[in-house]
C-alpha cells in the first residue's frame, strides 16, 4: 500500500512496503464509518423511530517511521503537512483518493536511526473517490468526415441520452459542462434531465463559439468560461440540488434547443465510495 499527500506545498509519499522515507506502520480510519442517527420516540410506543441519518467527518490516522535523519526532509514534511490537500491510496486493485480539510503532523522520539511519526487527517467529506473524472456524453456532435471521405457520405452523428453508471456506494453530485462549437443570433436553452429519478434542469442562455458553461450540482453553481457567475441563467423551476447519479444506472438525456444546437453536453462526475479495504 502506498499513501500520497500531496498540498499546495508538495507531496510527501507514505509506503507499508519499506521503500520509502516515511515508512507506514499502521493506519486508522479508512473503513467502513458508522453512521450518525437521529432518532425519536413516539408517545405510548416502544423503540425508536430514525428520523435522519448521516456520516460524519471522517478522521484518517497514519503512524510509522521515518527512515531518514535529514532535517531538511522533515522540514519539507511539515511545510506539506501544514496546508490542507489530497491524500491518494494505491493498492494491488484499487486507486482512490480522499480531500483533506485539516492536518495534524507530530515527530515523536529517536529511534536509533529512525523517527516516529503520526500524521492525523480530517476529512469534512468522508468519501473515497476515484482518482480521475469520469465523462459521459448526453449530447455530443461527433464529425465523422475525414481525409478519407468520399460523397456520398454522412458529415456528422448526434448522441443524446443514454445509461450513467454510478459505480459507487451511494449518490454523487456530477458536473454538467456545456461547450459551444458555433455562433449563433438565435435565444436558447439547455435541458439536462435525469429520468430515472424524475429531475429535470433547465438553463435559459445562449452559449458563443467557445464558451464553457459549468454547472457544478455540489457547489451549486453556474459559471461560465468568459462571464464569471451566470446561475441566473438558471429557470425559476428548477433546482440544482434535485439533480444527482443514484447509485446504479441513470439514463440522463440532454436538449440543446435552438441556439444551443451546436453545443456539447457532457455529465463529469466521481463515484462515492464509503470506505477502502486495504
Amino acid at each position: 500500500m502506498k499513501m500520497i499527500y500531496t498540498s499546495d506545498m508538495g507531496s510527501v509519499v507514505m509506503s507499508g512496503d519499506g521503500k520509502e522515507k516515511f515508512a507506514v506502520c499502521e493506519a486508522d480510519g479508512l473503513e467502513l464509518m458508522n453512521r450518525e442517527r437521529n432518532l425519536v420516540r413516539f408517545y405510548n410506543t416502544h423503540g425508536y423511530k430514525e428520523s435522519n441519518a448521516f456520516y460524519g467527518q471522517r478522521v484518517i490516522t497514519v503512524s510509522g517511521d521515518i527512515k531518514t535523519t535529514d532535517k531538511d526532509e522533515m522540514r519539507r514534511a511539515i511545510n506539506v503537512f501544514s496546508a490542507r490537500g489530497t491524500l491518494k491510496i494505491e493498492t494491488d486493485s484499487q486507486k482512490r483518493e480522499i480531500a483533506v480539510d485539516d492536518v495534524c503532523f507530530k515527530l515523536a522520539e529517536d529511534n536509533g536511526m529512525y523517527k516516529k511519526f503520526c500524521v492525523q487527517m480530517t476529512c469534512d467529506s468522508p468519501f473515497f473517490t476515484e482518482c480521475e473524472d469520469i465523462s459521459a456524453g448526453a449530447y455530443v456532435r461527433e464529425n465523422l468526415i475525414t481525409s478519407e471521405t468520399t460523397l456520398p457520405a454522412i458529415f456528422s452523428k448526434r448522441t443524446s441520452g443514454g445509461n450513467i453508471m454510478n459505480a459507487g456506494d451511494i449518490k454523487c453530485e456530477p458536473k454538467i459542462i456545456i461547450k459551444c462549437i458555433d455562433d449563433t443570433d438565435e435565444e436558447g436553452n439547455i435541458i439536462v434531465e435525469n429520468s430515472t429519478i424524475g429531475c429535470k434542469i433547465q438553463i435559459n442562455y445562449t452559449a458563443k463559439k467557445g464558451e464553457i458553461i459549468t454547472v457544478d450540482i455540489k457547489e451549486r453553481t453556474i459559471t461560465s468560461s468568459t462571464k464569471g457567475d451566470i446561475t441566473y441563467a438558471l429557470a425559476p423551476t428548477s433546482y440544482l440540488c434535485d439533480m444527482y447519479l443514484k447509485k446504479g444506472k441513470n439514463y440522463v438525456d440532454a436538449v440543446a434547443d435552438y441556439g444551443n444546437r451546436n453545443c456539447n453536453v457532457y455529465v463529469v462526475f466521481r463515484n462515492n465510495y464509503t470506505g477502502m479495504v486495504i
